[in-house]
């Protein structure tokens, strides 16, 4: 009789295990902020040009000392591809491109100068920081480092 109980009371727990997980994937799919149940390995392309000249994204931006999600790798920094890596649900805010930037220890708006616009995928964006990155986008940034001086009292050309 107790081999029969051990066996009733292990596939309970089973049972009670398989609905908990189906649960919180159904649940998961009802949380609007929710982009992907996980896991997730998507690779979205940064683009960043300063004066009109392209830059460099460097490899390895968030793989010292701790491997973040966000990330770039030797063999495809150079195309701009920078890697969301989740084992979990990813959300919104794990995936905009200001955590992109945080990881690397830079300011979105001022990492090289003044952040003047952006284009996702060909088309205008404003959104900037609060870009949610998807696979596969193509998210350009331009930057100006040019600085705008007030005329002085001075040259008034008169």
């Amino acid at each position: 009789m107790r081999i029969s109980r051990s066996i009733l009371w292990g596939g309970g727990v089973v049972v009670v295990a398989a609905a908990l997980f189906i649960l919180s994937r159904v649940l998961q799919e009802r949380d609007p902020t929710v982009l992907a149940p996980g896991p997730v390995h998507w690779h979205p392309r940064v683009e960043i040009y300063v004066d009109g000249e392209k830059q460099a994204i460097p490899a390895g931006i968030g793989l010292a000392g701790r491997h973040e999600p966000i990330h770039t790798h030797t063999e495809d920094a150079a195309q701009g591809v920078v890697h969301l890596e989740f084992p979990r649900a990813i959300r919104e805010d794990d995936v905009r491109l200001k955590q992109f930037f945080t990881v690397w220890g830079k300011d979105i708006m001022s990492a090289f100068g003044t952040l003047e616009r952006m284009e996702v995928n060909g088309a205008p964006s404003r959104a900037f920081g609060e870009y949610v990155m998807r696979d596969g986008d193509l998210i350009r940034l331009y930057y100006t480092t040019a600085v705008q001086s007030e005329p002085s009292a001075t040259s008034t050309g008169g």
